[in-house]
């Protein structure tokens, strides 16, 4: 069970079993022990995502779930700023976001900007946020700009999966 904006009891696992994590449960993925340490709730403009933070034993990495009509699934690691643009906070800040990006040797384009509220499951603390998304020419690898209150700018690289791509070792629902 996962608590919206407003605090109620809603219940999202009737979408899928990513959907009913909680802090500490556990799961598999490309052969990593993945430890769930955090839950946030993201209202946007015309849906709601959840996204899941990770932590492995070297590695911190985020699983988002939207869940809309299309429901899909995301296992992104945080990259530096340096590797995509120095000057790419600003960039956003004054409304001129770039249409690409280039990173791994490869062309990102622009493919959608979306604003939203991002609430901390635990601490019920809610931020103002802007995402904003960047595709691969093959639509395989995304990058993920996050724009929170003030200057607090996050970029992460990663890629659609599908539920079946993880072991769930100990949620209880299933």
């Amino acid at each position: 069970m996962i608590f919206s904006n407003k605090f109620k009891r809603t219940d999202y696992s009737k979408n899928s079993r990513i959907a009913s994590m909680q802090v500490g449960n556990r799961i598999e993925f490309e052969n990593k022990l993945w430890t769930v340490r955090g839950v946030y709730e993201y209202r946007w403009e015309d849906s709601i995502s959840l996204e899941f933070e990770l932590e492995g034993i070297y590695d911190k990495a985020y699983l988002e779930i939207e869940l809309d009509d299309e429901e899909f699934t995301t296992f992104l690691t945080e990259i530096s700023f340096e590797y995509l643009d120095e000057d790419l906070a600003s960039k956003i800040k004054s409304n001129n976001t770039p249409k690409e990006l280039f990173f791994n040797n490869e062309t990102f384009y622009l493919d959608e900007i979306s604003k939203g509220t991002c609430t901390n499951i635990k601490t019920k603390k809610t931020e103002k946020t802007v995402n904003i998304d960047y595709y691969n020419e093959s639509e395989e690898y995304l990058i993920s700009i996050e724009h929170k209150d003030g200057n607090n700018f996050s970029a992460f690289y990663g890629r659609e999966i599908s539920e079946n791509d993880i072991i769930f070792t100990n949620i209880n629902k299933f």
